[in-house]
Protein backbone atom coordinates (compact mmCIF):
# COMPACT_ATOMS: atom_id res chain seq x y z
CA UNK A 1 0.00 0.00 0.00
CA UNK A 2 1.42 3.20 -1.09
CA UNK A 3 1.75 5.95 2.00
CA UNK A 4 -0.07 9.09 0.97
CA UNK A 5 1.52 12.06 2.09
CA UNK A 6 -0.77 13.42 4.53
CA UNK A 7 -0.62 9.64 6.20
CA UNK A 8 3.20 10.88 5.85
CA UNK A 9 2.81 14.14 8.34
CA UNK A 10 0.49 12.22 10.83
CA UNK A 11 2.75 9.24 11.46
CA UNK A 12 5.98 11.94 11.68
CA UNK A 13 3.64 14.18 14.37
CA UNK A 14 3.54 11.13 15.98
CA UNK A 15 6.97 9.91 15.99
CA UNK A 16 8.03 13.67 16.94
CA UNK A 17 5.84 13.64 19.85
CA UNK A 18 6.79 10.37 21.04
CA UNK A 19 10.86 11.82 21.11
CA UNK A 20 9.97 15.19 22.97
CA UNK A 21 8.08 13.71 25.23
CA UNK A 22 11.12 11.44 26.14
CA UNK A 23 13.24 14.46 25.75
CA UNK A 24 10.71 15.73 28.87
CA UNK A 25 10.23 18.74 26.46
CA UNK A 26 6.90 20.79 26.77
CA UNK A 27 5.33 21.35 23.31
CA UNK A 28 2.27 22.28 21.42
CA UNK A 29 1.07 20.71 18.40
CA UNK A 30 0.33 23.98 16.21
CA UNK A 31 -2.99 22.43 14.92
CA UNK A 32 -3.95 23.96 18.19
CA UNK A 33 -2.58 27.02 17.49
CA UNK A 34 -5.99 29.35 17.46
CA UNK A 35 -5.72 28.68 21.25
CA UNK A 36 -2.36 30.19 21.62
CA UNK A 37 -3.62 32.98 19.29
CA UNK A 38 -7.06 33.45 21.96
CA UNK A 39 -4.73 33.94 24.35
CA UNK A 40 -3.88 36.74 23.78
CA UNK A 41 -7.24 38.25 23.24
CA UNK A 42 -8.19 36.54 26.60
CA UNK A 43 -4.85 38.70 28.97
CA UNK A 44 -6.22 41.85 26.75
CA UNK A 45 -9.91 40.86 27.79
CA UNK A 46 -8.81 40.52 31.00
CA UNK A 47 -6.23 43.72 31.74
CA UNK A 48 -9.54 45.80 30.30
CA UNK A 49 -11.92 44.31 33.05
CA UNK A 50 -8.61 44.39 36.27
CA UNK A 51 -6.05 47.28 35.22
CA UNK A 52 -4.30 46.72 38.31
CA UNK A 53 -2.82 43.03 37.56
CA UNK A 54 0.22 43.39 35.15
CA UNK A 55 -0.53 41.90 31.71
CA UNK A 56 2.32 39.70 32.60
CA UNK A 57 0.87 37.95 35.29
CA UNK A 58 -2.27 37.17 33.13
CA UNK A 59 -0.28 35.52 31.35
CA UNK A 60 1.58 33.55 33.60
CA UNK A 61 -1.62 32.09 35.34
CA UNK A 62 -3.66 31.35 31.83
CA UNK A 63 -5.25 28.05 31.93
CA UNK A 64 -3.83 27.87 28.23
CA UNK A 65 -0.56 28.72 29.53
CA UNK A 66 0.06 25.38 28.66
CA UNK A 67 -0.45 25.84 25.18
CA UNK A 68 1.49 28.90 24.69
CA UNK A 69 4.03 28.38 26.61
CA UNK A 70 5.19 32.21 27.01
CA UNK A 71 6.11 33.63 30.64
CA UNK A 72 5.78 37.22 29.50
CA UNK A 73 3.17 39.52 27.87
CA UNK A 74 5.85 40.71 25.51
CA UNK A 75 6.64 37.05 24.81
CA UNK A 76 3.16 36.04 23.85
CA UNK A 77 2.73 39.10 21.77
CA UNK A 78 5.50 38.43 19.85
CA UNK A 79 4.27 34.57 19.23
CA UNK A 80 1.28 35.65 18.55
CA UNK A 81 2.26 37.94 15.87
CA UNK A 82 4.45 35.53 14.31
CA UNK A 83 1.99 32.94 14.48
CA UNK A 84 -0.02 34.86 12.37
CA UNK A 85 1.94 35.27 9.15
CA UNK A 86 4.27 32.05 9.58
CA UNK A 87 2.00 29.04 11.38
CA UNK A 88 1.22 27.09 8.60
CA UNK A 89 4.99 26.51 7.87
CA UNK A 90 5.67 24.87 11.48
CA UNK A 91 4.25 21.54 13.11
CA UNK A 92 5.28 22.55 16.85
CA UNK A 93 6.33 25.31 19.52
CA UNK A 94 8.52 23.88 21.95
CA UNK A 95 10.17 25.35 25.28
CA UNK A 96 13.75 24.11 25.17
CA UNK A 97 16.86 25.43 27.45
CA UNK A 98 14.13 28.57 28.53
CA UNK A 99 13.30 29.39 24.97
CA UNK A 100 10.04 29.33 22.74
CA UNK A 101 11.81 27.40 19.63
CA UNK A 102 9.77 26.18 16.27
CA UNK A 103 9.60 22.87 14.90
CA UNK A 104 8.73 21.53 11.46
CA UNK A 105 8.40 18.00 10.45
CA UNK A 106 9.94 16.75 7.02
CA UNK A 107 8.53 13.58 6.49
CA UNK A 108 9.82 13.71 3.03
CA UNK A 109 13.03 14.24 1.12
CA UNK A 110 13.84 16.89 -0.60
CA UNK A 111 15.28 20.56 0.61
CA UNK A 112 12.33 22.54 2.44
CA UNK A 113 10.05 25.24 -0.43
CA UNK A 114 10.41 28.52 -0.57
CA UNK A 115 8.06 29.74 1.40
CA UNK A 116 9.37 27.22 4.21
CA UNK A 117 12.83 28.82 3.74
CA UNK A 118 11.32 32.34 3.96
CA UNK A 119 9.33 31.55 7.40
CA UNK A 120 12.72 29.91 8.68
CA UNK A 121 14.81 33.42 7.90
CA UNK A 122 11.62 35.45 9.22
CA UNK A 123 11.85 32.89 12.88
CA UNK A 124 15.94 33.34 13.03
CA UNK A 125 14.98 37.58 12.81
CA UNK A 126 12.25 36.62 15.70
CA UNK A 127 15.24 35.34 17.47
CA UNK A 128 13.36 31.78 17.52
CA UNK A 129 15.36 28.84 17.40
CA UNK A 130 14.11 26.62 14.60
CA UNK A 131 14.73 22.91 14.42
CA UNK A 132 12.85 20.47 11.42
CA UNK A 133 12.41 16.77 12.28
CA UNK A 134 13.63 14.92 9.19
CA UNK A 135 12.08 11.34 9.18
CA UNK A 136 12.33 8.39 6.53
CA UNK A 137 9.33 7.09 6.12
CA UNK A 138 9.00 4.64 3.46
CA UNK A 139 6.87 4.75 0.14
CA UNK A 140 5.29 1.52 0.99
CA UNK A 141 4.38 -0.29 3.52
CA UNK A 142 3.20 -4.02 3.45
CA UNK A 143 0.27 -5.61 5.22
CA UNK A 144 -1.37 -8.43 5.64
CA UNK A 145 -5.20 -9.36 6.87
CA UNK A 146 -5.10 -12.41 7.88
CA UNK A 147 -8.63 -14.39 9.65
CA UNK A 148 -8.78 -15.49 12.78
CA UNK A 149 -12.17 -16.42 13.42
CA UNK A 150 -14.84 -16.29 11.11
CA UNK A 151 -18.41 -17.68 11.67
CA UNK A 152 -19.13 -17.76 7.95
CA UNK A 153 -16.37 -20.77 7.34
Amino acid sequence: MKVEDEDRGFIAEIIATRYFLGKGWKFTNLRESDKIISAREEVEEQYERYPYMDKNWYVTNLVSKNFHLCETWGELKKLVEFLEGFRQNFSFIMRVEGKITLCSINPKKGEPSKEAENAIQVAKRYGYPVYSFNIALPDDVDFELVPMFSPYV
